[in-house]
């Protein structure tokens, strides 16, 4: 990649030419030769060195994320900017209605709106006028989409329970048992495609081969010495069972309770002030969090949501609402709970909110640590703050204003409502 993409000026052509020149030098000059490479080419060399260099630099430390004041006016809808590899976070003007659009990636992140906007509820999600579905009809509650057999160009314009399919129909989504893949189809949310199979999510035991880890009673696989890939009882940490201090580039050592297996898995940058990595403690030490996602999963996803985006569908949908934040933390803490270990006030709000928000559901009353999985998440005095945010968020997603159903009346909605009004009377 570095020899064939850096300068324009050495093509394949050119290095070719110079590693043949170069044999030839080497052949009848002296060894002092190999010493003296024309200025151009120890040009060339140093720029790969320096470039490979700022690569390893670059990915050697983890970022910080500092709390700073908030923005002036000038720059009130800025909640964080990045310097170098570290973020300095700062609160929406109006956090009760604006969350952080945050971006590992981006030099500035913004502001926005929490609140739904026109064209962006999924084909099954309720609504309350056709102005909030992407496909600008909201019938009997819920937006509707493309039937099955119907024509489509993504997933998002059909359905719950169906698909676009590569030959650009909306399909039903495939029942355990059916073939499923890329170029075959994509099972039901409550399934999992493993081994080209739609099976049960959490369905298979230790043992059984399996190329997706979401089959697998203990959702984790491993490959064995004959190179298959099989579920395979959780690992733990050694040396503990929570979320562990170690130094980002290094690997974290695992055991496995009733065999000698071992394995190395790296160690993962967090998301705080001091920029400290951890090792994941290890699923083996989050069976709790395991058997939630898995009963929640196992009934949750069988309700008509969206392919597209089930989780945000169940918050919404969810006959018990307490169970759906318990689920999607202990979803958190199973794949990225380095992620949320001793986050500041600021890192809540601004980089992990939906988790944030969903642990202050799961969570009523505010705990010193995250005792659903036994990790050393601080929760600080965020968790109160979150709990206002959860509830005015779920008003937010699950209501329109009366003012502004009004602005979407036909004069039919106008008579009707003027009829009742008078009858009220």
């Amino acid at each position: 990649f570095f020899f064939f993409s850096s300068r324009r000026r050495h093509t394949r052509s050119s290095l070719v030419s110079w590693a043949r020149r170069c044999v030839q030098e080497t052949a009848t000059q002296s060894t002092w030769g190999l010493l003296f490479i024309k200025i151009r080419d120890m040009k060339f060399f140093i720029h790969i060195l320096v470039l490979l260099f700022s690569l390893a630099c670059s990915q050697s430390t983890c970022p910080k994320f500092s709390c700073a004041a908030t923005s002036s006016p000038e720059t009130e809808d800025v909640c964080s900017t990045k310097t170098g590899n570290d973020f300095s976070l700062s609160k929406c003007k109006n956090s009760l209605s604006q969350k952080c659009d945050f971006n590992f990636d981006a030099q500035m992140s913004v502001c926005v709106d929490v609140r739904i906007k026109a064209k962006t509820l999924l084909p099954g999600e309720p609504c309350a006028a056709s102005f909030y579905c992407m496909s600008g009809l909201c019938s009997f509650k819920y937006c509707a989409g493309a039937k099955s057999g119907d024509s489509c160009l993504i997933d998002q314009e059909c359905n719950p329970g169906s698909y676009c399919s590569p030959r650009g129909k909306c399909e039903d989504l495939l029942k355990a048992g059916d073939a499923c893949g890329n170029s075959v189809g994509k099972c039901k949310n409550e399934l999992a495609c493993a081994n080209s199979i739609c099976v049960p999510i959490g369905s298979l035991e230790d043992g059984a081969v399996s190329d997706n880890e979401l089959a697998c009673k203990s959702l984790f696989v491993m490959i064995d010495n004959s190179g298959a890939t099989k579920c395979h009882n959780k690992p733990k940490l050694v040396g503990g069972n929570t979320p562990q201090p170690c130094t980002y580039g290094t690997y974290c050592s695992y055991q496995f309770d009733g065999n000698t297996d071992k394995l190395t898995m790296p160690c993962k940058c967090g998301a705080n002030s001091a920029g400290a990595s951890y090792c994941h403690p290890g699923i083996g030490n989050l069976d709790g969090d395991v058997s939630k996602f898995l009963s929640f999963a196992g009934k949750a996803f069988t309700t008509p949501c969206h392919i597209s985006n089930p989780w945000f569908c169940l918050r919404r949908l969810s006959d018990n609402p307490n169970e759906y934040y318990i689920a999607y933390t202990a979803h958190g803490n199973i794949t990225a709970i380095e992620q949320y270990t001793n986050n500041d006030d600021c890192v809540k709000a601004n980089v992990n909110r939906d988790y944030w928000l969903a642990y202050a559901g799961a969570n009523p009353t505010p705990n010193k640590s995250n005792n659903s999985s036994g990790g050393s998440i601080q929760l600080g005095t965020g968790v109160s703050i979150f709990l206002v945010l959860l509830l005015i968020e779920l008003a937010l997603l699950i209501s329109v204003s009366y003012t502004h159903l009004r602005a979407h009346e036909t004069s039919l909605h106008l008579v009707c409502r003027l009829l009742l009004e008078k009858k009220k009377k």
